[in-house]
């Protein structure tokens, strides 16, 4: 459990996990999915594995710091540590030094870094050296880990209307029918106050959070 997760948050991260893990399994990238408290099971991973390369997403939350902080303490020194911004096109940390009051105040800098920052994603390809140790460990039963998280968390359950995965969240921002940038965009200066035009807004946010697609 994380921050009361329950079945609505919980399910919607594993469906899209699932579809990731299929999706790098075709380009021959093992996928591994640890269960616990990660200040335990990261650094334990890293040294099972011999990692000599960490990447993470950055968080502002408090919790997610400290956990950060934590693994890093339990790692080695010559451990290479990488945080990437997948939830925003220009990093926070590129984006301003100081606490913003407002949008205002952020706006021009944040449009100012756009050209360097706006650009296209390189596409993955297979990985030079192929993986072939430890990989009983990519095995994951999908089915039992979903059905579980989703009856234990019942309380909250899932949403029939927001589809999980990058392939459904791909379909949200740019889709033909209708798609944020492609068909919904037009209306959001006007409508993206107005409670009854839910619409107005771009549904990314789900997407955006559980790493299903990146800014």
């Amino acid at each position: 459990q994380f921050l009361g997760a329950k079945a609505r948050q919980l399910g919607f991260m594993l469906k899209g996990l699932r579809q990731l893990h299929q999706q790098i399994e075709s380009l021959q990238i093992p996928f591994f999915l640890l269960q616990g408290d990660a200040k335990d099971t990261i650094p334990n991973f890293i040294t099972e594995c011999g990692a000599s390369h960490l990447v993470t997403d950055f968080s502002p939350l408090r919790e997610i710091r400290s956990c950060k902080d934590e693994v890093v303490k339990r790692t080695s020194d010559s451990l290479t540590i990488h945080e990437v911004d997948a939830h925003n096109v220009v990093p926070m940390w590129a984006a301003s030094v100081k606490l913003e009051y407002g949008a205002r105040t952020i706006r021009g800098k944040i449009n100012k870094l756009l050209p360097e920052y706006l650009i296209e994603f390189p596409k993955l390809e297979p990985p030079r050296k192929k993986w072939v140790e430890m990989m009983d460990k990519t095995l994951v039963n999908w089915d039992s880990l979903i059905d579980k998280v989703v009856r234990e968390g019942a309380e909250v359950p899932e949403i029939e209307w927001c589809v999980p995965g990058e392939e459904a969240g791909m379909e949200v921002l740019m889709g033909n029918k209708d798609g944020f940038l492609t068909k919904r965009l037009k209306n959001y200066s006007t409508d993206r106050n107005n409670p009854v035009k839910p619409k107005a807004l771009s549904g990314l946010s789900p997407y955006l959070h559980f790493g299903q697609i990146s800014a």
